[in-house]
């Protein structure tokens, strides 16, 4: 009886974790049981000095290899769309060509039409598939050729990749429901040669390359200006993320499968807010009308994002929100608010002791909408920053809050639709003689 011998099987267990930064992207390849000397396929665009190499091995020699182009997996099923393509336009030509008898002739018609148009839209979304797949038919990558003076148990291997195409920041206003969502997703794209089953993605709302410390202390010299220190900006990468999350806002999603190729959007952030909308009118500067939404988020964000008010796309905006603190997102002008401004006063009266001026203006505003809308007018009080002048509203103008210490006047109110409103704002200043 022959006796078996089994030997141990070393699987390859190896892991990709991509970091995501404000200004680069950095996949980080951990390759396990590995000989001393082996290679990998890397993309094409790198070269020798783009990897970071460690491991618990010395690295003997690194070697990359000129272009190589490989068909891709992607070749037999292009060819099979091609074939299904052709087939549905076959199909259509007979449609186009047959005759029919007269008996339930528009029926048939009908039938026919429906099967056509049916034909076209596949062959549509087939075109659309394939000319994604066309991308990779040649799929080009260069070799990696690493010895180690031992068998390393692992050999981590970091280089900046063009994995991620679009970081996106998405925030949606509901106004019937009194609510805002902000999402959050980005789009990757897989440009090895090989599928990934397992990817971790770190997002990070820093740069990769920003300055980490202050700058050494040094003293400052009145009357001798060669020892005036001129301190250097210090750039370098961000380490040590031991407590990341106490500190950053940062997002880790585990478990990405994704293929050779493969283009994938992942939503890792969704937060819905209760939000009061309201429209804003600036009458302090152009006065136009803005819907402006107001809430208090949980958690603080700065970001570029796309608004989109009602499922229509306004515009793209920064979003700057701090946790726990009421913060006002404008979804741009709403142009069913008519806002007339004109001077109604504006005089000076001198006198040996000094100078009063007066000045007001009259807001006509209508609500050219089908619904009551909530509108705030903000203007602006001057505030005295001495004593010898004095600042006093108009008795005409009576605002619904005054900032004392901003100045700013706000009047709040309801408009119905097609109903116009008219508001007086005005003060008079009373200022010492010259």
């Amino acid at each position: 009886m022959k006796k078996l011998l089994f030997l141990p099987l070393l699987a390859l267990c190896d892991s990709y974790e991509l970091e995501i930064y404000k200004d680069i992207s950095i996949l980080n390849q951990t390759l396990t049981n590995r000989p001393s000397e082996f290679k990998i396929k890397v993309p094409s665009s790198l070269n020798e000095n783009s990897f970071e190499i460690s491991s618990d091995c010395g690295l003997k020699s690194k070697n990359l290899s000129k272009n190589i182009t490989q068909n891709s997996a992607f070749t037999d099923e292009i060819a099979k769309i091609k074939d299904e393509i052709l087939t549905l336009q076959f199909s259509n030509e007979i449609l186009k060509n047959v005759q029919f008898e007269a008996k339930n002739l528009d029926e048939i018609t009908k039938n026919t039409a429906l099967i056509f148009a049916k034909n076209l839209e596949n062959i549509n979304e087939l075109n659309k598939k394939l000319e994604r797949l066309n991308e990779f038919e040649n799929l080009s990558f260069k070799e990696l050729d690493l010895k180690f003076y031992c068998t390393p148990k692992s050999v981590k291997i970091s280089y900046q990749s063009d994995f991620l195409k679009e970081l996106n920041t998405l925030v949606l206003g509901d106004t019937k429901a009194n609510n805002v969502q902000i999402r959050q997703n980005l789009k990757l794209k897989n440009n090895l040669t090989n599928d990934i089953s397992d990817l971790e993605i770190k997002i990070y709302p820093i740069s990769f390359h920003q300055i980490i410390a202050p700058s050494p202390f040094e003293p400052k010299y009145l009357g001798d200006e060669k020892r005036i220190y001129k301190a250097s900006v210090m750039m370098d990468r961000s380490v040590g993320f031991v407590e990341q999350n106490a500190f950053l806002n940062t997002h880790t999603i585990k478990n990405v499968a994704i293929k050779s190729g493969e283009e994938v959007e992942i939503l890792y952030q969704k937060q819905d807010f209760s939000a009061n909308f309201d429209i804003f009118i600036d009458g302090y500067n152009d006065a136009n009308a803005y819907t402006r939404a107001v809430l208090t988020p949980n958690y603080s964000l700065n970001a570029n994002a796309i608004f989109k008010l009602d499922g229509v796309k306004v515009g793209e905006f920064a979003l700057n929100l701090e946790k726990d603190r009421q913060s006002e997102l404008f979804f741009s002008k709403n142009l069913l608010i008519n806002v007339k401004k004109e001077s109604s006063k504006r005089f000076a009266d001198v006198s040996f002791f000094g100078q009063k001026s007066t000045k007001e203006w009259i807001y006509e505003i209508k609500n050219n909408a089908k619904v009551p809308l909530n509108v705030v007018l903000t203007e602006r009080l001057p505030i005295s920053a001495n004593s010898d002048f004095k600042v006093a509203m108009l008795k005409n103008s009576k605002p619904d809050f005054i900032e004392a210490k901003t100045g700013k006047s706000e009047f709040k109110f309801k408009l119905n639709p097609n109903e116009i409103k008219t508001i007086e704002f005005g003060y008079e200043i009373d200022e010492p003689k010259k």
